[in-house]
């Protein structure tokens, strides 16, 4: 009768009716709801198909997968077979090729090119080079630099067979001072730096030991001569071993031989007074 009243236009007045009406109502806009929202939630998060996930595909090796990394250079290892002054050397490594090198990082002072003030202090670090390099030792080249300098010699530093920096060595005991080449490296040249300080005081006392000693002060004036004194007359003897003598006249007389004349045995002219020839008158 209600459905009859509606389709005519009627408004049911009945209170029943009416709160039916609205939960039927409230009911369908809940189930719309949550179909909606199961719809979405299917959207946004889909169910996995039932099945093996295939394994990922393997691709072939490549060159550039197969290839190692270079190896790094071998030591550069070499002999010293000539030591020229306190930063430059003569060696040869196993191919026996014979290499000039410039250590890097000092400066030495040349031999034969100065005084001999400078010469000595430059013989002084040939020969603590000929001591430090005795053994074999690694050369080590500067990445991006020069490889020579204008004379044909390999710019190297070098580390011994103990592993010290010769650099550092040298210019610690004062035989040389720091330099900065442009193919220097800048944190080897930061300790070169710092031995050459410590090796300020060596470095003095290098140059003092090779000074020329002062000349010796002058030799004190001789004496004046000793005044010459004639020497006493030596009494004239004049008898000689076959003529008598006579001590005096009185001797003579007793001898039987007074007078005595000149030229004959016995005279002399101290028994002469007189001095007329004869003697004991």
């Amino acid at each position: 009768m209600l459905r009859s009243k509606m389709q005519r236009g009627e408004t049911p007045h009945d209170p029943r009716a009416l709160r039916g009406l609205l939960l039927s109502v409230i009911a369908l806009v809940i189930c719309a709801i949550w179909f909606f929202g199961f719809v979405v939630h299917a959207a946004l998060n889909p169910v996995p198909a039932n099945r093996a996930t295939p394994p990922p595909a393997v691709q072939p090796p490549t060159a550039s997968t197969t290839s190692a990394a270079p190896p790094p250079p071998a030591p550069d290892v070499v002999t010293v077979s000539e030591v020229i002054d306190g930063d430059t050397f003569r060696a040869h490594g196993p191919d026996g090729r014979d290499r000039l090198v410039r250590v890097l990082g000092i400066d030495a002072p040349d031999l034969g090119r100065g005084t001999p003030l400078a010469d000595c202090v430059a013989g002084r670090a040939r020969q603590f080079a000929v001591d430090t390099l005795a053994a074999r030792v690694t050369l080590v080249a500067v990445p991006g630099q020069p490889d020579r300098d204008a004379d044909g010699r390999e710019l190297r530093y070098v580390t011994l067979a103990d592993g010290r920096d010769y650099s550092v060595a040298v210019a610690e005991a004062g035989h040389a001072t720091v330099s900065y080449p442009s193919s220097a490296d800048s944190s080897k040249i930061a300790a070169i730096s710092q031995a050459a300080l410590r090796g300020a005081g060596p470095r003095t006392s290098l140059w003092s030991e090779c000074a020329p000693s002062p000349p010796p002060p002058p030799a004190p004036p001789p004496p004046p001569p000793a005044p010459l004194v004639p020497p006493e007359p030596v009494p004239e003897d004049d008898s000689d071993s076959t003529s008598a003598y006579y001590a005096n006249c009185t001797e003579a007389r007793n001898a039987g031989a007074s007078p005595l004349y000149a030229g004959e045995p016995g005279y002399r002219p101290g028994l002469d007074r007189d001095k007329d020839g004869v003697a004991c008158e």
